[in-house]
């Protein structure tokens, strides 16, 4: 409509090339300058031991990579499931070989001896 009125008085219709586009931000749910979530990983193997050393708590499971060790960082934000939604005790120690999958993210660096922080540990897997 603007082109029409803005047209010279010889009845020449001019219409600009450029068409409107939607351009929409990458991501609706962080800023652009926000850093990647971290990613889970996952490893199943047969549960060895829960260490309780110093205030920390890992988890050491028997993988096919070998002995591997997991650090509970923050009790209350692992989820824990049993099979069949069983009810699951854990005490610090050496505990029955049982299958359990860790999931985990990569340890924060300057991290030493773990190979990751568990999120989520889910036995009878």
């Amino acid at each position: 409509m603007l082109a029409y009125l803005q047209a010279p008085a010889k009845g020449e219709l001019v219409i600009p090339d450029e068409r409107p586009r939607l351009v929409r931000p990458e991501s609706a749910d962080a800023p652009p300058d926000a850093p990647p979530a971290p990613t889970r990983e996952e490893v199943s193997g047969e549960f060895q031991r829960l260490l309780c050393d110093d205030g920390k708590l890992s988890v050491v499971l028997l993988t096919v990579h070998g002995r591997q060790t997991f650090l509970i960082a923050d009790p209350k934000t692992v989820v824990i499931s049993g099979a069949g939604g069983a009810t699951v005790d854990l005490s610090c120690g050496p505990q029955k070989k049982e299958a359990v999958r860790v999931e985990y993210r990569k340890p924060p660096d300057g991290t030493s001896g773990v190979d990751g922080v568990v999120v989520a540990l889910h036995f009878g897997e």
